[in-house]
């Protein structure tokens, strides 16, 4: 089944006239390209899942996947930061004279 994105990327082949140089009909570039994206992002899995790092980090809403240990545990994480509240207007060597 064609998925909407592989309409989408279709019709812009189509736009650009990019199926002319190989005679391949848009909809088969389109379906190859497709099929690359799918490839790169198993390839991308199986190398997070090689070197032990969590696969799907979006799902967890981590920045990046931190590195385990041969344990399989994540590394120890800082303590939380503290809710400091800083006063920018201060002068800091007047404060500390008086």
């Amino acid at each position: 089944m064609e998925s909407q994105f592989q309409k989408d990327l279709a019709t812009l082949i189509n736009e650009y006239s990019k199926e002319n140089d190989s005679d391949t009909p848009d909809f088969i570039l389109a379906r190859y390209l497709n099929a690359v994206l799918d490839n790169f992002n198993a390839a991308v899995m199986d190398r997070e899942q090689w070197y032990g790092r969590i696969p799907h980090v979006e799902d967890i809403g981590l920045g990046s996947p931190p590195d385990y240990d041969d344990t399989g545990h994540p590394p120890p994480q800082p303590p939380p930061a503290t809710n400091q509240i800083i006063d920018l207007d201060s002068n800091p060597t007047t404060d500390l004279q008086s």
